[in-house]
């Protein structure tokens, strides 16, 4: 997997992740890695994946009559966008054959339920997201702000790890040679 540069002619899109550069010094995005749920010409919309907060939905929400799994899930920050409001967000694969994602945002109770139970879907509670107004993405992709690579569901699957970003950031791909030794019930590598 190759870094796309920012270029006029390419520029990334829904399901694509942005890498923060090193000299973005955004307390905000500082080594951050940003799932790109929406993009377009009116602006863009995603979350970040590697900032846990170190609690999980149950103790944000102080409700016990939450499912155990969601009780237990971590909660992440998504980005300074209404950093007072949760969301969740159902990752999949966009196809068995790839390990390109997908994100739905606000799922029911039947697709949580359903995508879990045949472990087709990874679920993140996030507070807050990243939305960029339109041209303000793209022109920090000018400025070297970002890079961006297709989406890759071990970077979900991963949660907490704080050494994704300097393993994206430096081009580094070995830990894609670790798929085989992710726990059995990630399913299909």
């Amino acid at each position: 997997m190759q870094l796309k540069e920012s270029t006029p002619s390419s520029f990334p899109g829904a399901g694509d992740v942005l890498i923060a550069s090193p000299e973005l010094d955004d307390p905000h995005f500082a080594a951050s890695i940003v799932y790109l749920i929406s993009c377009d010409e009116e602006g863009a919309m995603g979350v970040i994946l590697n900032r846990p907060v170190g609690k999980t939905l149950g103790h944000l929400l102080n409700s016990t009559s939450l499912p155990p799994f969601l009780q237990n899930l971590p909660l992440f920050y998504g980005g300074p966008v209404q950093a007072d409001q949760f969301l969740l967000a159902l990752f999949s694969r966009a196809s068995e054959a790839e390990h390109r994602l997908c994100c739905c945002l606000e799922p029911t109770a039947e697709e949580i339920e359903s995508r879990i139970q045949s472990d087709t879907g990874w679920l993140r509670a996030l507070v807050g997201y990243a939305g960029w107004s339109a041209g303000q993405l793209e022109a920090e992709c000018a400025r070297g702000d970002w890079t961006w690579q297709p989406s890759d569901d071990a970077l979900v699957r991963c949660g907490c790890n704080t050494h994704q970003w300097d393993l994206l950031h430096s081009g580094d791909e070995r830990w894609q040679s670790l798929r085989p030794y992710f726990p059995k019930e990630w399913g299909r590598n």
